[in-house]
Protein backbone atom coordinates (compact mmCIF):
# COMPACT_ATOMS: atom_id res chain seq x y z
CA UNK A 1 0.00 0.00 0.00
CA UNK A 2 1.42 3.42 -0.96
CA UNK A 3 2.31 5.87 1.81
CA UNK A 4 -0.43 8.45 2.44
CA UNK A 5 -0.44 11.14 -0.25
CA UNK A 6 1.81 9.15 -2.60
CA UNK A 7 1.05 7.11 -5.71
CA UNK A 8 3.10 4.20 -7.04
CA UNK A 9 4.90 5.29 -10.21
CA UNK A 10 7.36 2.55 -11.30
CA UNK A 11 9.71 -0.06 -9.91
CA UNK A 12 13.20 1.21 -9.09
CA UNK A 13 14.68 -1.54 -11.29
CA UNK A 14 13.07 0.17 -14.32
CA UNK A 15 15.09 3.35 -13.75
CA UNK A 16 18.86 2.88 -13.92
CA UNK A 17 21.37 5.53 -12.85
CA UNK A 18 21.60 8.33 -15.39
CA UNK A 19 18.29 7.36 -16.95
CA UNK A 20 14.80 8.83 -17.09
CA UNK A 21 11.36 7.32 -17.55
CA UNK A 22 7.86 8.73 -17.86
CA UNK A 23 5.07 7.55 -15.54
CA UNK A 24 1.37 8.35 -15.40
CA UNK A 25 0.63 9.64 -11.89
CA UNK A 26 -2.87 10.79 -10.97
CA UNK A 27 -3.61 11.62 -14.60
CA UNK A 28 -0.39 13.58 -15.18
CA UNK A 29 2.73 12.60 -17.09
CA UNK A 30 5.68 12.77 -14.69
CA UNK A 31 9.32 12.47 -15.69
CA UNK A 32 11.38 10.44 -13.22
CA UNK A 33 15.18 10.75 -13.33
CA UNK A 34 17.83 8.76 -11.49
CA UNK A 35 20.73 11.09 -10.74
CA UNK A 36 23.53 9.28 -8.93
CA UNK A 37 21.06 6.94 -7.22
CA UNK A 38 18.67 9.70 -6.15
CA UNK A 39 15.27 9.87 -7.87
CA UNK A 40 13.65 13.16 -8.89
CA UNK A 41 10.23 13.84 -10.40
CA UNK A 42 9.22 16.78 -12.60
CA UNK A 43 6.45 17.46 -15.09
CA UNK A 44 7.11 15.62 -18.35
CA UNK A 45 5.77 18.35 -20.62
CA UNK A 46 7.94 21.34 -21.51
CA UNK A 47 6.14 24.54 -20.47
CA UNK A 48 7.42 26.39 -23.57
CA UNK A 49 5.50 24.53 -26.30
CA UNK A 50 4.38 21.24 -24.76
CA UNK A 51 7.30 19.12 -25.95
CA UNK A 52 7.72 15.63 -24.44
CA UNK A 53 10.79 15.83 -22.21
CA UNK A 54 10.93 12.02 -22.03
CA UNK A 55 11.95 12.10 -25.73
CA UNK A 56 14.75 14.53 -24.87
CA UNK A 57 18.28 14.06 -23.63
CA UNK A 58 19.40 13.65 -20.03
CA UNK A 59 22.97 14.75 -19.28
CA UNK A 60 24.06 14.83 -15.65
CA UNK A 61 21.11 16.67 -13.99
CA UNK A 62 19.85 18.40 -17.12
CA UNK A 63 17.13 17.39 -19.55
CA UNK A 64 16.90 19.01 -22.98
CA UNK A 65 13.54 19.30 -24.70
CA UNK A 66 13.68 17.71 -28.16
CA UNK A 67 11.44 20.38 -29.74
CA UNK A 68 13.13 23.74 -29.08
CA UNK A 69 16.15 22.87 -26.90
CA UNK A 70 14.96 24.31 -23.59
CA UNK A 71 17.16 22.83 -20.86
CA UNK A 72 15.97 22.21 -17.29
CA UNK A 73 17.59 21.03 -14.06
CA UNK A 74 15.61 17.88 -13.16
CA UNK A 75 16.47 18.26 -9.47
CA UNK A 76 14.93 21.74 -9.17
CA UNK A 77 12.74 22.16 -12.27
CA UNK A 78 14.51 25.45 -13.06
CA UNK A 79 15.18 26.42 -16.69
CA UNK A 80 18.88 26.66 -17.54
CA UNK A 81 18.89 27.50 -21.23
CA UNK A 82 16.58 27.90 -24.21
CA UNK A 83 13.30 29.65 -24.82
CA UNK A 84 11.34 28.49 -21.76
CA UNK A 85 11.24 31.07 -18.93
CA UNK A 86 8.99 28.84 -16.80
CA UNK A 87 9.93 26.20 -14.22
CA UNK A 88 8.82 22.59 -14.44
CA UNK A 89 6.51 21.31 -11.72
CA UNK A 90 8.55 19.42 -9.11
CA UNK A 91 7.01 16.53 -7.16
CA UNK A 92 7.83 14.82 -3.88
CA UNK A 93 9.46 11.39 -4.34
CA UNK A 94 9.71 8.47 -1.93
CA UNK A 95 11.50 5.18 -2.59
CA UNK A 96 10.50 2.21 -0.45
CA UNK A 97 12.13 -1.09 -1.26
CA UNK A 98 11.96 -1.43 -5.04
CA UNK A 99 9.05 0.98 -5.57
CA UNK A 100 9.16 4.65 -6.53
CA UNK A 101 6.23 6.71 -5.22
CA UNK A 102 5.33 10.22 -6.34
CA UNK A 103 3.61 12.65 -3.99
CA UNK A 104 2.22 16.13 -4.34
CA UNK A 105 3.72 19.01 -6.25
CA UNK A 106 6.29 20.84 -4.13
CA UNK A 107 5.22 24.35 -3.17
Amino acid sequence: MPPKGFTMAVRLAELGKGQMIVAEVRGERVLLSNIGGDVFAVSETCPHAGGPLSDGYLTDRQVECPWHASVFDVTTGKPIDGPSPDDLKVYEVMVEGDVIYVGQEKG
